[in-house]
């Protein structure tokens, strides 16, 4: 027997759901990454890494019980995952004061990407037209308004984090497949903005007890995240 269009698109939407809270998870696993970084740099406090951390939990335990919440119910994953559709104040007061971190977290790391897609178009450009640039001699880059000196330094100190030459890796890096990264970075990142700030709002209307705009329906529920 054929799937019927609910089937069809309960499964799409389950597989939607799916992909994109693994580009959430490998994007929070990444925050942890640069908040290890930063911290050893002394740029960061510790209590970034707890934000990072904690919201890498929730995104493990949404992810599990949206998947299969049935297997979850009435569990403390599906309690502290679940906080915004439950109606719970004091659960949703907690979900909300952590989704405030998570966005001022996001909002620094799309600030952050910002400033890395524009250092690896630089590195980039400086792996293809390293010889040029160094036949061209200190006084015409003088000319140029380009600091070499400057531009060195800030490689070896992207170096010093990261803990591998970026020129290097560059030249591995075939430009679709750098092209194909970003977009997967910016994807998974303002997604995941968008996706706590509606956190936020949701656990709003549960502590202040606003009316849902969810419409009800016989219609089989979907895996609403």
């Amino acid at each position: 027997m054929s799937p019927t269009l609910t089937t069809l698109v309960i499964r799409a939407h389950k597989a939607l759901t799916i992909g994109m809270f693994g580009l959430w998870i490998a994007g929070a696993l990444g925050f942890i990454k640069i908040d290890l970084i930063m911290m050893d740099e002394g740029q960061w406090e510790f209590f970034d890494l707890c934000l990072s951390t904690s919201l890498l939990t929730w995104l493990v335990c949404r992810f599990s019980v949206t998947v299969r919440k049935n297997t979850w119910s009435g569990s403390l994953v599906y309690r502290l995952s679940c906080a915004h559709h439950r109606q719970s104040r004091r659960d949703a007061l907690v979900l909300f004061f952590f989704a405030c971190g998570w966005t001022y977290q996001v909002i620094l790391r799309l600030i952050l990407l910002g400033w890395l897609t524009l250092l690896g178009g630089a590195i980039y450009v400086f792996h293809i037209y390293s010889d040029a640039i160094e036949d061209l001699g200190p006084e015409k880059l003088a000319e140029m308004d380009f600091d070499l000196d400057t531009t060195l330094k800030q490689i070896d100190k992207f170096k010093g984090w990261m803990g591998f030459d970026p020129v290097e890796v560059v030249g591995w890096i075939s430009p679709r497949f750098m092209v194909l990264f970003l977009v997967i970075s910016w994807i998974s990142v303002t997604t995941l903005s968008f996706y706590v700030v509606r956190v936020c709002w949701k656990s709003l209307k549960v502590i202040f007890r606003l009316p849902s705009e969810e419409p009800e329906s016989a219609a089989p529920k979907l895996y609403v995240a």
